[in-house]
């Protein structure tokens, strides 16, 4: 059997925001902006470099690609 908490969980200090609506309505401040294209961009050239290592063609000197043999 579970008992019941001996105290209620505390409230947290920091108030809760109420900010509704009004985040989607409100641009960011340019510093936020900037973060975020900074972000974005950094994120984007991993997926760049990634997509180039793994399409790169094999350059194994003597090794024969084809299923038929060379």
């Amino acid at each position: 059997m579970s008992e019941a908490p001996a105290a209620p969980p505390a409230a947290s200090a920091d108030p809760a925001p109420d900010h509704g609506i009004g985040l989607l309505l409100k641009p960011p401040s340019p510093a936020r902006a900037a973060v975020a294209a900074r972000r974005v961009g950094a994120m984007c050239a991993v997926e760049l470099q990634k997509s180039a290592t793994t399409t790169a063609p094999s350059s194994t000197p003597g090794r024969c690609s084809r299923p038929s043999g060379c």
